[in-house]
């Protein structure tokens, strides 16, 4: 069975009054930690339970994808690329994209469905 997701749209989510999404932090904290473990399942659920937390990212900008790409959770970089649910186009403040982390984390499997997504695909194109 395939997950439930909608895609990435900067509209999809309800802002507060300081134009911030609101989410739980202890379900975002779950979530990053399920990314680093690679817990495909866990990730799963979470994100069916509350998609807005694809739209969060640290104090540096960087996005769930780079973090999964960074360190190897290949599975759920596929899924967020598969699902379109965050754009592999954004840059956090250094100016690196998921892409870049893959690198850095001697990711290569992560590098190539970053490539072959940006290649087929003109969604995010700026």
């Amino acid at each position: 069975m395939s997950p439930d997701f909608d895609y990435y749209s900067d509209d999809s989510f309800e802002l507060d009054d300081d134009g911030r999404i609101e989410v739980n932090i202890e379900e975002l904290a779950t979530l990053v930690k399920a990314i680093m473990d690679r817990n495909v399942k866990i990730t799963t659920q979470l994100l069916e339970n509350n998609i807005s937390l694809t739209a969060c990212a640290d104090a540096t900008n960087r996005t769930l994808l780079m973090y999964a790409a960074y360190s190897g959770a290949n599975p759920i970089v596929k899924l967020f690329l598969d699902h379109n649910l965050i754009p592999p186009t954004v840059e956090d403040d250094n100016g690196l994209t998921a892409f870049d982390w893959a690198v850095l984390g001697g990711n290569p499997v992560a590098s190539r469905m970053i490539s072959r997504w940006l290649q087929n695909n003109n969604a995010w194109d700026e």
